[in-house]
Order: structure tokens, then sequence, then C-alpha cells
């Protein structure tokens, strides 16, 4: 788990996906889409990239509704799709870095 527990001050709460802001801070450790538990990553890239949902936050750089069931969101180098109305956690809210 990540630094800052779950449920404490820091954590905002969660975030419907198609709500996060450019800037938002989240923890995909553990996400059902960014970091299926019990599967087997499918390449190195993968299995680095579990390794840094672990004790790392990623910052949203973009959201794009690609169709009404899902949602891309972009962190820097990576992009996930998520489906409509999934949440994630938030640790930092965009608008509370500035």
């Amino acid at each position: 788990m990540n630094p800052i527990e779950r449920g404490t001050a820091e954590y905002m709460d969660y975030k419907r996906v198609e709500d996060l802001q450019p800037g938002d801070m989240v923890d995909l450790e553990g996400d059902a889409y960014a970091d299926p538990e019990g599967e087997e990553p499918d390449c190195e890239a993968c299995a680095s990239r579990r390794d840094f949902y672990k004790y790392e936050f990623e910052e949203v750089h973009g959201v794009e509704q690609e169709t009404p069931d899902c949602v891309v969101v972009s962190f820097g180098m990576d992009a996930i799709g998520f489906p409509t109305g999934h949440r994630v956690f938030v640790v930092q809210e965009a608008e509370e870095l500035v």
C-alpha cells in the first residue's frame, strides 16, 4: 500500500474517471483495470508498472470519453481505458496544487 493510507485526511476519496482533471493525483495500486490483482503481467513493462503503482501516485494528463462506455485517462507515458463510472482514489485534486 502507498505510504498514505486510504481513508486518511490526505485522501480526497473516490472520484469517477470521467470527472478527473489534468493535475489530479491518483492512486492506481490494486485498481481493477490499471493494476488487476491475480493476473500475471504479460510484459516486462507491465510488471514494472505494477511495481511503480505500489510506491507512486499517477498524475492525470488528460481525460477523453472515447465511447459512451469507455473513458481513456492519460498519465504521461501511459493511457488506460476505464469503464464510464469507474471510480479511482484521488490523493490530491488539481485545484489544490495551485
